[in-house]
């Protein structure tokens, strides 16, 4: 994925139960909510998707900038 300026970022995703329900957006710390499911099927947790987007190691950059001249 590129980000500003054509620099690689890198996305790192989990899912998650929460206690209580969350909506789309919702941040923690630097992870952000970007699904929501439904209950469990005890229906005592909520799953959700969250993210975060990272630049990518300036290593892996020069690699592809390489491989792709």
């Amino acid at each position: 994925m590129r980000g500003p300026r054509g620099t690689f970022m890198q996305v790192e995703t989990k899912f998650v139960r929460l206690k209580t329900p969350v909506s789309l957006g919702s941040r923690f710390g630097d992870w952000e909510v970007t699904w929501r499911g439904g209950w469990t099927q005890d229906r005592l947790s909520w799953l959700v998707m969250i993210g975060r987007v990272r630049p990518a190691r300036a290593a892996a950059q020069r690699r592809r900038s390489i491989t792709a001249v």
